[in-house]
């Protein structure tokens, strides 16, 4: 039996990575025949995710959108042929930090035709559950700055990531096949796991939950 693909998508600073941690631990523990893989995007396992990483760190300036695209669309193409689909055919659970929307929210904010990043997807794997995190760019920063961390990537800025949480908040409702349910990532943390967890038992992704 084929796993269950779960991704966590929010703007910078929403909290998603907690949250990923949370709901690993809780899915193993659930049961002995859950096997959880957590994994992310860009990755660091192809030549395109080490040149993203070193382009996201980058603070000198924004390269072309066209070459953001390419990185991620190459970069994803190599996660899902080494590591997701061999995951999910495995019977294992797959949760990942950013996906498609990812790419598809921060390059339109870049200025790329959504059309077309949409037409360079057409053929992968589509989440069984994709968590978008919303909450407001200017407590995303907040958040980002009481974390003590020394280096902002690229996008955090908050003007781009006005337009990255719109673009987010669009694509939720045109792309219904990624099955977006929106979580307010503004609430306590407490909160939050408990609503992420109403939303996979209405779903029912486990016969568990």
């Amino acid at each position: 039996m084929r796993g269950k693909f779960i991704v966590f998508e929010g703007i910078d600073g929403c909290g998603k990575s907690t949250q990923i941690n949370i709901l690993s631990r809780f899915l193993f523990d659930l049961s002995k025949k859950n096997h959880v893989l957590i994994t992310r995007e860009p990755t660091l396992q192809s030549e395109q995710g080490i040149q993203l990483n070193k382009l996201l760190k980058n603070q000198t300036g924004l390269a072309e959108s066209e070459v953001f695209l390419n990185l991620f669309v190459g970069d994803r193409r190599h996660h899902i042929e080494n590591l997701i689909n061999p995951t999910l055919e495995y019977g294992g659970i797959v949760i990942c930090d950013r996906y498609i929307l990812s790419t598809l929210a921060y390059q339109q904010a870049q200025g790329q035709n959504l059309n077309n990043m949409i037409a360079k997807h057409r053929g992968l794997p589509v989440p069984d559950l994709t968590l978008l995190f919303d909450i407001s760019p200017e407590h995303a920063m907040q958040r980002i700055d009481d974390s003590g961390r020394d280096q902002k990537t690229l996008f955090e800025k908050i003007e781009f990531l006005k337009k990255v949480r719109l673009n987010y908040l669009e694509l939720s409702e045109r792309l219904p096949e990624h099955k977006v349910r929106i979580i307010d990532a503004s609430r306590s943390i407490e909160e939050i796991h408990k609503k992420i967890l109403e939303v996979i038992k209405k779903e029912r992704l486990f016969e568990d939950i």
